[in-house]
């Protein structure tokens, strides 16, 4: 089932159910990023799967990819950053 992220929730809850969320976040949200960007436009993208491996651990896997311009202090000039970046929590 895919919904939005909700702002508070329970991981144990979540994983008993199987639950999956994806959506995006602008990237002028994210105020602690902000400060390494050399613009704010555009998203980054997310999804959260909540579930259990074969063992019946509780997983929650996370996908995030976003196109960001950072600053480069070696070379004192805005660089486009393509992040794709997958991981798992386990227990």
């Amino acid at each position: 089932m895919l919904s939005q992220l909700p702002e508070r929730a329970d991981p144990i809850r979540l994983c008993e159910s199987d639950r999956q969320f994806e959506g995006f976040v602008k990237l002028h949200d994210l105020q602690r990023l902000g400060a390494f960007l050399a613009s704010t436009e555009g998203e980054m993208r997310y999804s959260l799967l909540f579930t259990h491996d074969a063992d019946r651990r509780r997983v929650i896997e996370g996908h995030v990819k976003a196109n960001c311009r950072l600053f480069v202090s070696d070379v004192l000039a805005p660089c486009l950053c393509r992040s794709n970046q997958i991981g798992n929590l386990r227990w």
